[in-house]
């Protein structure tokens, strides 16, 4: 008979949020499950972000509260002004230098540290926390920078920020005792990084299964086929891709499509969407209203750029949503990983290829309502079996045990 062996599990990710404050909600959502488990979490994060809706507690340098039984730290850093900014950076240093003044005596002591990337900065104070503390370090990898730099930023590998930031990387890669990752191909990458073999976990994004879909029904609000987006609205998303297969299909009077959210683009595309006469645009909704808009949609749609990095794979938290909604999906993704393909539950497309996206909305439009929810039944039944912070959690723990 196995022995329960409770864990105290420090996330250190800077962007880490909660449901009042604003994404993300990855941490959150382990230590919630973590907890139930009877496992003990902390989340060390910055009291400043652009991906918060609300700023958490910021009057001293290191801010502790408790949510929901979780351990927060807020760690005062810098505002900046753009997400892509020195200021970014100078937000990150600052982070991770105050974590080396850290008073550690508020928090449980822990035996389990994740340093959450994309910002591998931290590795070097939770480094000195494993060996004070006899913990196990596991290093995160989100986003791999300095890559990013190099292969969206133009940055040359000689570049003093790339040569900076490769410093941390590799030395995260090699000290770490695990590997996290939500990229299922990137493998190969850390591994010439200086990772040991055997040290890499593939834990992607998930779901919140406590939050029911089963009420869903599919679309009765419109008399037509709607096409929904809902999430951010940013240049990488593709929008502008669905928005040409719109105008040309704005004389089908039985199409319409809906993009819900905001973000850097959303200027932008609500002008364009002014043009066009089957496209509206809604604010976005909170997080725990989102699945049953959701259910206003009869198919969603999921794009970003074309990216050479996505070659590692890719792990979008709206992938999860559309699933767990039971929606069928149109993938405009060029990813190591195929996830609608692999659940059967859409139509991936080439990014870029205009005719193959409208062919794909026309097929789906052919189908028998019955059949969309058939597909849609399948995506939702694949991330139960694969996506859920309960097994995800559990995944994390073991990986800690074995």
């Amino acid at each position: 008979m196995s022995t329960f062996k409770k864990e105290t599990v420090w996330f250190v990710s800077q962007y880490a949020g909660a449901p009042n404050i604003g994404m993300q909600y990855r941490q959150y959502q382990f230590a919630k499950e973590l907890i139930a488990r009877g496992h003990e979490v902390a989340i060390l994060s910055s009291t400043y972000s652009h991906l918060f809706r609300k700023l958490p507690p910021n009057n001293n340098k290191f801010n502790f509260e408790n949510r929901e039984m979780i351990h927060y730290c807020w760690v005062r850093t810098p505002a900046y002004a753009k997400s892509i900014s020195i200021g970014r950076f100078w937000n990150m240093l600052v982070f991770a230098w105050r974590l080396f003044f850290l008073p550690t005596h508020e928090l449980p002591q822990p035996t389990i540290i994740v340093v959450s990337s994309p910002s591998m900065l931290p590795i070097q104070v939770a480094l000195k926390w494993r060996k004070k503390f006899q913990a196990k370090v596991f290093f995160e990898v989100r986003d791999i920078w300095p890559l990013t730099l190099m292969e969206l930023g133009g940055l040359s590998k000689y570049h003093p920020l790339v040569a900076f930031m490769r410093y941390f990387e590799k030395k995260a890669y090699r000290k770490s005792d695990k590997i996290i990752s939500l990229l299922p191909c990137a493998e190969s990458h850390f591994l010439n990084g200086g990772m040991q073999p055997n040290r890499f976990v593939y834990i992607p994004n998930g779901i919140d299964s406590s939050i029911s879909a089963g009420a869903i029904q599919p679309n009765e609000h419109s008399k037509k086929l709607v096409i929904g987006y809902g999430g951010s609205l940013g240049k990488a998303n593709a929008l502008d891709f669905l928005l040409d297969a719109a105008e040309e299909l704005k004389d089908r009077q039985n199409i319409e499509f809906i993009l819900m959210g905001k973000g850097d683009d959303e200027i932008h595309l609500k002008e364009r969407a002014k043009k066009i006469k089957n496209v509206t645009v809604l604010p976005p909704v909170e997080k725990k209203d989102f699945l049953e808009k959701l259910g206003t949609f009869d198919i969603c749609y999921l794009g970003l750029r074309a990216d050479p990095l996505f070659r590692f794979g890719v792990s979008p938290n709206k992938l999860f949503d559309y699933m767990q909604a039971a929606k069928p999906i149109i993938y405009n993704i060029d990813s190591g990983n195929k996830p609608v393909d692999e659940a059967q539950c859409g139509i991936s497309v080439t990014p870029g290829n205009k005719e193959e996206l409208i062919t794909a909305i026309e097929t789906l439009a052919q189908l028998t309502n019955e059949d969309r929810i058939a597909m849609g039944q399948r995506g939702r039944a694949f991330v139960l079996e694969h996506h859920t912070y309960h097994s995800l959690a559990q995944k994390l723990i073991e990986s800690a045990q074995n």
